[in-house]
């Protein structure tokens, strides 16, 4: 994970001084529209992993199996209508609505066809992908992932000696990567699962099942998705590909650190969901809790150095830092920080299957996200209020989380909202106050920005163990590093 994130940001940075600010934001915004339809393929992954996991949990191989088969047929179906759907309206917008230089227009076309290709490769992935992790085959996953982001820092590389159309080529090089990591995980699952096998029954009850489920699933991922890449699109109808370009490294940095979290939580996911199944709900409960707050504290120690040494991690990372990025970083930070503490509670409704009336009503708050910024931004706001409104709403979207959740999964809402918000708020005000106080002194630039990590690192973890683990959870961490 950790070698990952480097290599993210690292690649990051020379594309952006390969591309330039104009051809990067270009990129973003096109690939951008593509990504739009990702909601389809994060409602098939939640969907796909919980079911692998069910089955497994019970351990019903035979109903593992005829999951996967069902999966596999529905999953080939999403990907080509996308493709089409893609090809044909997601082509008319981008020709006639985004805001793309005209004699760039060519080489954004060829990246559409290249993303759209690219992500019908990353729906046909998912079932494999979701069979390595709910077996919790992590090693496999890692050595795919490592290999996945060498190769795209290997095509980054590569770009200076292309004579053709730099634009074009990286996004012909990512779709050929792509191929590569499905044909890896195919040949993985094939050679260790040899009991998992596609079966030619058909069960009708279980497709309407995974179906609604999906669809559910469906709701909550394009309401996200729309927050994101809708607000995008806003911005590049209102300001233009420069915006898109400053919004674009806020996002690489969300997701480098994002990528973090959601690996860590990757682990533990299938194991929540298989107790479940086995009816061990108590146990649950801790991973719930304990996952959050270690999402927290993985997030946050990472997060604070970057909210008040923005500036100068910008001017390390990058050779020309674009207008609106140091406030897009600063305040993707503080959203990352706070979603974090949702991603267990969101696998533990899941896990139940019930998930109708979760994600009807946090998906309707999230997709607010979009109709509010082009009303503030009509009347003349900066890019940066989009990302305000993120914040405020997803704050609003997680007090629903908790007293949706909590009777789903039979623990009390109180408790879950004291362990996941109360403690965790203190933890974080009181290391932001004395962080701001360290940053304010104004040691050299560099002495500073290692004065802040070091700091933030020793302190948030002294909190953590003090404020937020309860007796039983500082027992458990000081016995795990005893061994």
């Amino acid at each position: 994970m950790i070698f990952v994130l480097g290599v993210a940001l690292y690649t990051s940075r020379v594309l952006l001084d390969v591309l330039g600010v104009e051809d990067y934001g270009v990129y973003n915004v096109v690939g951008g529209m593509v990504t739009m339809l990702g909601f389809f393929n994060g409602a098939m992954v939640s969907s796909t992993q919980r079911f692998f996991s069910f089955a497994i949990g019970q351990n019903d191989i035979q109903q593992l199996n005829l999951n996967y088969s069902t999966i596999l047929v529905i999953q080939g179906g999403l990907a080509l209508f996308l493709l089409l759907l893609v090809e044909t309206i997601g082509l008319w917008f981008v020709k006639n609505h985004l805001v793309i230089p005209p004699e760039r227009m060519t080489a954004a076309l060829w990246v559409f066809h290249f993303a759209a290709l690219t992500f019908v490769i990353t729906i046909l992935q998912v079932p494999f992908t979701a069979m390595i992790i709910t077996h919790e085959q992590m090693n496999a996953y890692a050595y795919i992932s490592i290999a996945d982001v060498l190769l795209k820092l290997v095509a980054v590389i590569a770009l200076p000696w292309v004579t053709y159309d730099k634009l074009i080529i990286y996004a012909a090089f990512l779709f050929a990567i792509a191929l590569l990591s499905l044909l890896a995980y195919v040949f993985y699952t094939r050679i260790k699962f040899r009991y998992v096998r596609y079966v030619k029954e058909k069960n009708k009850a279980l497709f309407k099942t995974l179906l609604s489920y999906m669809g559910w699933n469906l709701w909550g991922n394009a309401a996200a998705v729309i927050m994101n890449q809708g607000v995008n699109i806003l911005l590049n109808l209102f300001f233009g590909p420069t915006v898109n370009a400053a919004r674009a490294i806020a996002y690489q940095v969300q997701g480098a650190v994002n990528q973090l979290v959601s690996n860590f939580q990757m682990a533990m996911n299938p194991q929540i969901v298989k107790s479940y199944a086995s009816g061990d709900i108590a146990y649950m409960h801790n991973l719930v809790i304990r996952g959050a707050k270690l999402s927290f504290f993985l997030v946050f120690i990472i997060a604070l150095p970057i909210i008040f040494e923005t500036e100068t991690l910008l001017n390390l990372w990058l050779k020309d830092v674009p207008e609106h990025a140091v406030l897009f970083t600063q305040l993707v930070m503080i959203y990352i920080v706070m979603e974090s503490i949702s991603g267990t509670m969101m696998i533990s409704i899941q896990a139940t299957g019930e998930i109708s009336l979760y994600q009807m009503i946090v998906g309707g708050l999230l997709i607010l996200n979009l109709p509010i910024s082009y009303l503030l931004l009509e009347h003349g706001a900066r890019p940066e209020i989009t990302t305000v409104i993120s914040i405020i709403i997803g704050f609003i979207a997680f007090v629903f989380r908790v007293f949706i959740v909590a009777p789903k999964i039979n623990i009390n809402k109180i408790k879950l909202f004291n362990e996941l918000f109360i403690k965790l708020f203190f933890v974080g005000f009181l290391a932001s106050w004395a962080i701001y106080f360290i940053h304010s002194i104004g040691f050299s630039v560099w002495l500073n920005l290692v004065i802040v990590i070091l700091s933030s690192l020793l302190l948030t973890s002294f909190l953590m163990f003090t404020i937020a683990f309860n007796k039983e959870e500082r027992l458990f961490l000081v016995n795990f590093l005893r061994r």
